[in-house]
């Protein structure tokens, strides 16, 4: 009987109390990881904004007619295209609190070769949900010759996730932390699908019209037909001299994948637009106008970025050994309990037999 006791504390313990313990150390963000992301090459627009500001049209442009007259010449003058690619690297590393982590965060936007877009960002998350602490933590540094921008954010207190869903997602909106718009803004839940093998549940956000709070050394100014079509122009009652100023505004239509029990992001696809605008309605006015594409005078810089095909694959191998231990703990609590309701009962057999055999022995007969 006490060799059938200890089995069952021993089933209890392995299907309900083992696989929870385990699970939450799962949980915990790791720390002293660094990973690195890339986005497939794209098409991209860039404003070369020190050739505007110099009136010298760029290599590809110089021989239009409309850009003879440099410092009077439109933007698209000033544009280059070419291939862009998006490369981030995200380490984690020991906070002073075991249950936190802080994360630091390189990315370069690369358009046909130089850097056309640099960002260095800091955070602290707590590990077991991959939100940032309550506390003045965070900040961001970016940097873009092209776009004539070197600004550093003051440390700050973030809301939203970042880099990172929480292990066990739910299908719900989160809060999504935007590192160009400096804000975070619900990413919402759109439902399920596959990604490279492995199911995916897949989150969808959208920021339009977003004033961006980084300025660029470089004033904005002049007649409108430098920045605006004729059509543009004829719809708001420009003449093609009226005096604009316009500021850097962004947009973006990001969609994540992410594997639902570990909380891994399986993929991401993004199209990103720096533009300028007068104020929030005409900057609005243009994305809708544009439908996603680029503007043929007002963008600084659009691209779409998608991870490549090997950035997707490191993503699901980093998911698959947890997934298999999530497996494994579940099978593993499913047979402890079988084995533990099989010991109940034997026990139980083995106490009425006990009871039984001692009821018929004081109920027997003496011996004369």
């Amino acid at each position: 009987m006490l060799w059938l006791l200890i089995g069952v504390a021993v089933a209890l313990v392995a299907g309900h109390v083992a696989p929870p313990l385990l699970i939450n150390l799962m949980k915990l963000q790791d720390t002293n990881v660094s990973s690195t992301y890339r986005t497939a090459p794209a098409e991209a627009q860039l404003l070369d904004v020190a050739a505007f500001r110099d009136g010298a049209p760029t290599p590809g442009n110089a021989g239009r007619e409309e850009c003879a007259d440099g410092d009077a010449a439109p933007l698209s003058c000033f544009h280059v295209t070419g291939p862009a690619q998006v490369e981030r690297t995200t380490a984690t590393a020991p906070a002073e609190k075991y249950i936190e982590a802080d994360v630091t965060t390189h990315i370069t936007v690369d358009v046909a070769g130089p850097t056309a877009l640099e960002i260095e960002d800091e955070l602290r998350i707590s590990r077991d949900s991959n939100f940032p602490v309550p506390e003045p933590r965070a900040h961001t540094t970016i940097t873009s010759p092209a776009l004539q921008i070197d600004a550093a954010g003051e440390p700050e207190v973030r809301e939203g996730l970042q880099w990172f869903f929480p292990f066990t997602t739910e299908r719900r909106s989160y809060l999504y932390f935007d590192v160009l718009a400096q804000e975070p803004t619900p990413i919402d839940y759109v439902g399920e699908t596959e990604v490279s093998g492995l199911e995916a549940w897949e989150f969808s956000q959208t920021l339009d019209g977003t004033a961006l709070p980084w300025p660029s050394e470089e004033t904005f100014f002049g007649p409108a037909e430098r920045f605006y079509t004729p059509a543009e122009r004829a719809d708001r009652g420009f003449a093609d001299d009226t005096g604009v100023a316009l500021d850097p505004y962004y947009a973006v239509d990001r969609t994540v994948f992410v594997e639902p029990e570990t909380g891994t992001v399986l993929d991401v696809r993004e199209t990103l637009h720096l533009y300028l605008a007068t104020d929030d309605e005409d900057a609005a006015d243009l994305i809708a106008a544009t439908d996603g594409a680029a503007h043929p005078l007002r963008t600084l810089l659009h691209t779409d970025a998608d991870w490549d095909a090997d950035t997707r694959e490191q993503q699901a191998d980093k998911a698959r050994p947890d997934l298999a231990v999530l497996r494994g703990l579940q099978i593993l609590a499913w047979v402890a309990n079988a084995v533990a309701l099989a010991l109940i009962a034997a026990l139980v057999v083995h106490v009425v037999r006990v009871r039984g055999n001692r009821a018929r022995t004081l109920t027997a007969p003496a011996e004369l």
